[in-house]
This record gives structure tokens, sequence and C-alpha cells, in this order.
């Protein structure tokens, strides 16, 4: 009888967790049936990863903006999809999944409640900003979840150290740091908490394997690419200022994240209220991961809004350490959850292309079978199956301000035997790019449609992909 109890308070105990998987996945089944892409990110990724189906190497067939560690998990969950269309977006689902899990685990481990970890959870599960990047695909909500699993494993080894352990949370660093730099400040919280053992020992093997994992998912596409690609791109974009990005970060939190951002507030007030003014050492380490994962988004060369992803696992750890009184959650949940709905109806509700995106995707898929196409809107290649010339499948504004892209580099890619059409969908190839609309019609394309302003959709006639 007593092993019958324990067995079943076992299986309860899996059930919230469990729950928070579930809430988690069907929050971004819109996202990942999508029959459109979602934001300029998914298709950058989408396209990639079907390159890659074809043989395209990261860092050299196709450009690779995001960590070494990125587009090989991309890979994998694209093989785990099975190759449909929506398969590039398995990877960042599962992150989505395991974010919340994490952040309820770590929750638990500092001290929290069932309810309060579960409410930290769910919060990050649902947070608008882990949504826009754990369901189109993006980088940042990858790193996000592997920095959140990061830190659990740090806290699983302060409450027993080993060996072991510490290497789980070395790796978990390293993945989490090779898919994207922006979360370094997760090391401040995973270095206390590795070091709490005053284990010299672990720590320096935990280091070690962070290293190594570096080492490892970066030798097979060459130092030089990687850090051209990855790092040094970066560093030479300056597209906003840090007034401008503290302005960007403060409004994506109110508008996508707003529950998230109520609930760390009324647990502060309750906090008070109760007397429970003593800030712990593990406090403090949640809040340095996420005063310095603010400060770093504020000062980087430019921030955009996926970015954000990184200082959400730290905002639900708060709430799981602190939460508000369940009543108090109940009402104001009340008021910020239409909020919430009204400010994330893009990625709640899927709907397909309309209007002049539509016609040209009708345009696209009608092009001969094998053809290729360029477009500073990769969305439109990715969605209809159609690949792009090397190189080719991230247009952002900053490859063609650093000169990485330029009319000479459109007219070269449009004369390949096997590209066949050239959507012009926005500024990035239309005034950036001066004179590409003339010497396309001299490599003998023709405009077949317009759908005003730049945007136009050019064909070659008679084009026979090889």
């Amino acid at each position: 009888m007593q092993h019958s109890t324990r067995h079943g308070a076992s299986r309860r105990a899996w059930l919230l967790p469990a729950g928070l998987a579930v809430l988690a996945l069907v929050v971004r089944l819109p996202m990942f049936f999508s029959p459109r892409h979602v934001l300029f990110d998914d298709g950058v990724y989408g396209v990639t990863v079907l390159m890659m189906r074809h043989g395209a190497r990261p860092f050299h067939d196709v450009f690779s903006p995001q960590g070494p560690l990125h587009l090989p998990i991309l890979y994998v969950g694209d093989l785990l999809g099975l190759r449909t269309l929506n398969a590039p977006r398995v990877a960042p689902v599962v992150a989505g999944v395991v974010a919340t899990l994490a952040v309820w685990a770590a929750g638990r481990r500092l001290g929290g409640t069932r309810y309060g970890a579960a409410l930290g959870a769910g919060l990050v599960a649902t947070s608008g900003t882990m949504l826009w990047t754990t369901g189109p695909i993006t980088g940042d909500g990858i790193a996000a979840a592997l920095a959140a699993v990061a830190a659990w494993a740090a806290l699983t080894y302060r409450d027993r150290p080993a060996l072991a352990r510490a290497v789980a949370a070395g790796l978990a660093m390293g993945a989490a740091l090779t898919v994207k730099a922006l979360v370094l400040p997760v090391a401040l919280p995973v270095a206390w908490w590795l070091w709490s053992a005053r284990r010299v020992r672990d720590l320096v093997v935990a280091v070690a394997s962070a290293v190594v994992l570096g080492l490892v998912v970066t030798l097979p596409w060459g130092f030089g690419p990687v850090w051209d690609q990855s790092v040094k791109y970066h560093q030479q974009s300056s597209l906003y200022g840090p007034g401008d990005q503290l302005h960007k970060l403060v409004t994506t939190l109110i508008s996508r994240d707003l529950p998230l951002l109520v609930a760390v507030a009324l647990g502060v007030v309750a906090a008070a209220l109760a007397h429970r003014r003593q800030v712990d050492g593990d406090t403090l380490a949640v809040l340095a991961w996420l005063g310095a994962g603010a400060l770093v988004l504020v000062f980087e060369p430019a921030m955009f809004r996926n970015h954000i992803a990184s200082i959400i696992p730290p905002l639900g750890l708060l709430v799981a350490m602190r939460p508000p009184p369940p009543r108090w959650a109940i009402v104001a949940a009340i008021f910020v959850v239409p909020w919430w709905g009204a400010h994330l109806t893009d990625v709640l509700w899927a709907r397909d292309y309309r209007g002049d995106e539509a016609a040209l995707m009708a345009e696209i898929r009608a092009l001969p079978p094998g053809a290729r196409i360029i477009t500073d809107e990769p969305g439109f290649a990715y969605r209809a199956g159609r690949l792009v010339p090397p190189n080719l499948n991230d247009a952002s504004i900053q490859r063609i301000d650093e000169g990485m892209i330029t009319t000479d580099t459109i007219i070269d890619a449009a004369q390949q035997a096997d590209v066949c059409g050239v959507a012009i969908w926005s500024n990035r190839y239309g005034r950036a790019l001066p004179g590409l609309q003339d010497r396309l019609r001299d490599a003998g394309y023709e405009e077949a449609a317009t759908f005003g302003g730049v945007r136009s959709w050019w064909v070659k006639p008679d084009c026979t992909p090889e």
C-alpha cells in the first residue's frame, strides 16, 4: 500500500510539468502550421534549411549570422519533422517547450512553491517574446532555452555537487553561447551556483566542457568564416543608439509580455507587505542575469525585438521565487490577458497570404520545377519550397550596408541557369540597390508584375533549370 501511494504521488508530481509542456506546445501550433512566413527570420532560416537539404554548408554556401550550433540544430529538427515544409520550425517549437520546463525545474530548485514555479513557467510558455522566437524560426528562442537549461543544470549541481553535473552545466552553457553569444549574461548565475561547492576542479571542468563544445561545433566550418559571419558581422552593425534600444526594450515588454511584468511587480509588492524584504544569494544571481542581460540588449550594436528573448527566463524565475498571491494573479489576469491576446493575434491566429503577397506566391509557384528565385523577402522562397542562389538566403539590410550584397551580386546570381525569377519586395533590393531593375532588363529579365512602390516580379523568359 505504501509503495502504491508513493507511486501515485510520483505520477501526480509529473502532471504539472507535463501540463506546462502541453500548454507551451499548443500555443505554438498556429505558428508551426502557418502557411505564410511569420517574420523575416522565419523566411531566412526556413530557406536556409531547404538549401541544407540539398547539401549547402553553413558559413560557406549559406550565410550564417548566428553561432555555429544554430543551423545544425535546425537541421536535426528538420530531420525529426521528416523534411516537410514546416519541419524547419520543429527545433524552435521544441525550444519553447524546453524553456518552459527548464524554468519550472529551476524555479523549484530556487525554493519556489509548486504554484510559483508553475506560474513562472506558464508565463514563459505564453510570453509574447518567446512565442515570436520559438514558433517562427529564429536563433534567439533556441539560445534562451539552452541558457535556461544551463541555469537549471547549475542548480542541480549546487544541490548535489558531482563532476557529471558540472559537465552538464558546462555543455549547456557552451551550447547556448554557440547558438547566440547574446545570452552570455547567464554565465553569472551559472558560475555562482557552480562555485557554491568550492570545488575548483569541477568549475574548471565545466568551463573546459563549454570551450571544447565550442571548438567541436566550430571546427567543421572553419574558425575564420564563423568569426566573420557570427561575430565580426554583428560588431560592425550600428543601426540604433542605446536610447532607441532602451525604448524598444521597454515598449516590446509592455506590448508582448505585460502579464509577466505584472506578475513580477505583484510578487515584489506581496513580498514587501509580508515583510520578506531580504534578498538572498539566489535572488541576486537571477537579478544579475536579468540586469546584465538588459544592459547587453541596450548597448549591443543593433538590437532587434527577437533578442529580448534572452531576458525572459530570468523574469520567469523571479515570478517562481516570489509569486503574487493566487487571488491577485487571477484578478490581474482578467485585465492583462485581453491585452496579451490583442497584441499577439499574428502568432495566435495563423493566416494565409492575401492580396499582393498571394499573387506573388502564385507567380513563384508557377515557375518550372527546380527553378530558384532571388528575393529580399526570403519567406516567399521558403513557403513556396524554392531555393535561392548560394549566400543569398539572408537579405538583411545589414549585409547590404556592409557591402556583402550589391547590385552586381544580384545580377551575377540572376544570370545563373537555374535562377528564373527575382522578387523585389522592399527597399532592401529597391532603393538600397540602385539600378537593379535596369540591370535586370539588360540581363534579359522581364517585369511580369508590379505591386506598387518598389515591389515587382521579374522573370527570365523560357527559363529551363538544369
